[in-house]
């Protein structure tokens, strides 16, 4: 039905025909009963005469007139007249986005406010589950005011164009059922040229679209509006139109410059031609512009980020050009559409972490990457404190990410707008990297067997040992798996597509792993893979694995689960590790991250004048030494617990199970065993393997030694609780479950080590709001002395307990403890040497030993692998191996 100037629509009188398109004709008018002018959109008879459509119809229209947006066009209501329908909708004034890049290219102070309404109009909408799926210059209306209004949103959403006549054989939309709003001097093939230019790739294939095709259409409407251009050209015909949308890129020459780089990086970011490596949210796009209108010249840090990132900023400036060539590639990996159009070729980088930043090693899910690729996260270490730093390859600077203090694993939402960690103390929680939001999912999991965030939100955990589900917010945990048979360990859970299904490792008594599958509705569970741990999927449905120290890859079936052909190798330079599972992770989009060895370090004596001599030539992954009683032999964690006999110069791997999560060792008074911190908690070993290991009664993986009594009657042990954080406990060694509190406070206590008399108990204590060494006498604890005076962390003691030392940044600082009529009293702190050494895994536990007359330093010093990550980009299942 047409309706005519003068004419009525119910209460409605028709002033004037503003427009016409694929689902009808538009009208202004003037609402009779409230005095205000209205446009009214007459449908279509194909619509208003099908009961389907019109039912869903409605359904949509009253979804839509809930949005109360003021950069949203608002429906008014929905109005029939006889058998004709339509729409009530709130009348813009003012010239459409379209007439005004008509007149030419927008300068950039006057785009990007434009562009930020538009992306709040979409953010609004999005968060209320609508698409628009026709965003375009026409679409939008620029009022007087400087106030945007985006028209026609969510209306595309009700057509059903796949099964619309106009569909061809092929599946390509019949984009004349687009809803167009035409001025009248448009003609119809406008409309269909319009329309096809704004189309993301997956629309114009007919595929199902999500709010990724409103952040493609943005793109090009930015695009649009700073080029006076359409990114891919003006093209005379409706195949030629998508067939630029599919195989060309976009004409970036076309743009003015110089241009921010955040709104580059934004326009890149929004036409990925593959939508999962596309800008999934427009309230990223709507923090980009907000960088770049902070300082569009030079796209300078936004208010609020942490500081500290500007001391962190160069990561390496030796991988510009590589980065440079990344962003000429536009980070597309997009789907082949075309001959024309080959994919991308794998890109490698080395990224050098900042000067003081160490990469925890203690996990193997210390980094990941983003599953768009463009990003990775790591558990960085920055003198002695331990937090995730997130890094993204378009820029420069690695950012600490505030409020992950403590942190042990690393792992991104699928949105990538957030990360997931657990703590030092089992808090599994989130942080969001749009507004800096952390919250705590669940308590109890595992901080050695990593975990992961599904589709459907919830996050997959490790708790005693088997794997559990919470929602990503918090609430009541439920059990996936249960341990069978010789099972002692389930880890590394990793989803697959829909979230049905996820893969775990599964590791046996033996020290033994293989790789099964889980239904998570029914827990039923399916071998995938034998000898393998650490899966992930890679793109294309590629299974990842860790077998033997290498990195392999399979192909994957994830209706049968299962694999074929013969795995190939992906990595060739990965270290030798005991446990064969080296921090890594992959994504979907064919991002690798991997440490590149754990040979990166060596054991150096250094005087207390700081000379430095080698105390063997091997570089290996030392952590946490420790001297023998006798001082002839050393047990240190490098990929496993090792001993090194100085008189030999020969190490000796110390004969454990769970070798992934040993750490931390130290002797016992005997000079012939070991304890060490373990994934089933604290073990004793014998250094000559003539007898078995045991796991010491009531304790688990949140628990680390400390010191032995010298009659081995009494353990001093630092355990994480989520209620107190680190706390020193005293137990008989013989029961640690009859643990008591030494010195326990809700701030955070540890590095607890004893003289060899056990009279004095040196550690680290937080309570006054920085960490400063404490000394207290043992076991009573009744005198206490504050050591440091200026901040200290990972105290140790003389032999005697006559000197106390302890670290401040890279300072080696002694303090003498000397009796006294009250009890003892301190000298004044001194610095010996200063030099960059490793400070480790550990925040107050030594990284290093002192001989027993306070002579010599045992220090583990960095090499350069410690401070590099290995990135590939681009990696497919056709793709060489990597050297």
């Amino acid at each position: 039905m047409s309706l005519t100037p003068g004419s009525r629509f119910g209460s409605f009188e028709v002033t004037s025909l503003l427009g016409a398109g694929g689902m009808g004709e538009v009208y202004r008018a003037r609402d009779t009963r409230l005095d205000r002018q209205v446009a009214i959109k007459v449908l279509l008879e194909s619509f208003a005469s099908d009961p389907e459509r019109i039912v869903r119809f409605e359904r949509e229209a009253k979804l839509l007139a809930s949005l109360n947006h003021p950069n949203i066009a608002q429906i008014y209501g929905l109005e029939e007249s006889g058998s004709t329908k339509a729409l009530v909708i709130e009348l813009v004034e003012g010239p459409t986005l379209a007439d005004r890049i008509a007149q030419g290219p927008i300068p950039l102070d006057e785009a990007l406010p434009i562009a930020r309404q538009i992306a709040e109009a979409l953010e609004a909408a999005h968060d209320q589950g609508i698409v628009h799926r026709d965003l375009k210059p026409a679409n939008i209306k620029l009022r007087s005011d400087g106030g945007v209004k985006v028209l026609d949103f969510g209306l595309a959403k009700l057509t059903d164009l796949s099964a619309a006549s106009g569909s061809d054989a092929a599946g390509t939309v019949a984009l004349t059922m687009s809803p167009t709003v035409l001025s009248p001097d448009m003609t119809r093939a406008g409309t269909i040229l319009g329309t096809a230019a704004y189309m993301s790739p997956e629309q114009a294939r007919g595929k199902p679209v999500d709010e990724r095709t409103d952040i493609w259409a943005f793109g090009c409407v930015l695009f649009e509006m700073l080029a006076g251009s359409r990114p891919f050209g003006t093209s005379d015909s409706l195949a030629d139109a998508i067939a630029s949308v599919l195989s060309r890129e976009p004409e970036w020459a076309t743009l003015p410059h110089p241009m921010p780089e955040p709104v580059t990086r934004l326009l890149r970011r929004c036409l990925q031609k593959d939508a999962a490596r596309r800008l999934r949210h427009a309230g990223d796009a709507r923090l980009e512009i907000d960088e770049a209108v902070g300082d569009p010249a030079s796209g300078a840090v936004p208010a609020g980020r942490d500081v500290r990132a500007r001391a962190l900023l160069p990561w390496g400036v030796a991988v510009a050009a590589g980065l440079v060539a990344i962003g000429a590639l536009g980070f597309a990996w997009s789907s082949p559409s075309s001959d024309a159009a080959p994919p991308p070729e794998v890109t490698r980088l080395e990224l050098t972490l900042p000067p003081g930043v160490e990469l925890f090693g203690s996990t193997s899910r210390t980094v990941a990457s983003s599953p768009d690729g463009r990003s990775l996260a790591f558990v960085g270490t920055a003198v002695g404190e331990r937090q995730l730093f997130i890094r993204r390859l378009d820029r420069f600077d690695v950012t600490p990410v505030r409020g992950t203090e403590g942190a042990t694993t690393s792992f991104f939402s699928p949105d990538g707008r957030a990360l997931g960690f657990a703590t030092s103390a089992g808090e599994l929680r989130t942080v969001s990297l749009t507004d800096g939001l952390v919250t705590t999912a669940a308590r109890g999991a595992s901080i050695l067997y990593g975990a992961a965030w599904t589709g459907d939100d919830h996050i997959v955990y490790v708790h005693d040992g088997a794997l559990w589900q919470v929602p990503r917010g918090g609430g009541e945990p439920t059990s996936l798996t249960t341990l069978s048979g010789d099972e002692v360990t389930h880890a590394y859970p990793t989803p697959l597509a829909g979230d049905r299904a996820l893969l775990l490792a599964v590791q046996s008594k033996g020290g033994q792993w293989r790789i099964d599958s889980l239904t998570r509705a029914t827990g039923q569970r399916q071998p995938v893979l034998s000898n393998a741990s650490m899966p992930l999927i890679g793109p294309g449905s590629r299974l990842f694995f860790y077998r033997d120290g290498q990195l392999l890859v399979s192909a994957f079936d994830t209706g049968s689960m299962k694999t074929s052909g013969s795995p190939e190798q992906v990595l060739e330079s990965l270290p030798s590790r005991s446990e064969g599972v080296p921090p890594a992770d992959v994504s979907a989009a064919g991002m690798i991250v991997y440490a590149p060895g754990a040979a990166a370090r060596r054991l150096v004596w250094v005087s207390r004048t700081g000379v430095e001599e080698p105390v063997v030539d091997e570089p290996r992954g030392y952590l946490n030494p420790r001297l023998s009683p006798d001082g002839t032999r050393i047990v240190v964690q490098a990929g496993g617990v090792w001993v090194l006999d100085l008189r030999r110069r020969a190490f000796e791997l110390l004969p454990t199970q769970n070798t992934a999560s040993n750490a931390f060792p130290t002797w016992l008074p005997d000079g012939r065993h070991v304890i060490h911190r373990s994934g089933v908690g604290l073990r004793v070993e014998n250094t000559g393997g003539v007898e078995p290991g045991q796991t010491l009664p009531g304790t688990t993986e949140f628990d680390y030694p400390g010191a032995v009594t010298p009659d081995n009657q009494t353990l001093v042990l630092l355990r994480n609780t989520p209620a107190t954080s680190f706390d020193l406990l005293v137990s008989p060694f013989s029961n640690p479950a009859l643990a008591k509190p030494f010195a326990q406070t809700p701030a955070y206590e540890g590095g607890g080590r004893l003289s060899s008399d056990a009279k004095w108990l040196v550690y680290v204590s937080n309570e006054s709001g920085r960490n400063q060494v404490y000394v207290r006498s043992f076991p009573d604890g009744d005198r206490r002395l504050q050591v440091s005076t200026d901040g200290g962390t990972q105290p140790s003691l003389r032999g005697d307990g006559g000197e106390i030392f302890y670290r401040n940044g890279d300072r080696m600082m002694a303090v003498e403890l000397r009796a006294a009529a009250a009890g003892f009293e301190l000298s004044q702190p001194r610095l010996l040497f200063e030099r960059a050494y490793s400070y480790g895994a550990g925040i107050t536990i030594s990284n290093y030993d002192v001989t027993a007359d306070g002579q010599r330093f045992l220090m583990v010093k960095d090499e350069d692998n410690v401070g590099r990550l290995r990135v590939v980009l681009n990696w497919r299942p056709d793709s060489p191996r990597v050297p």
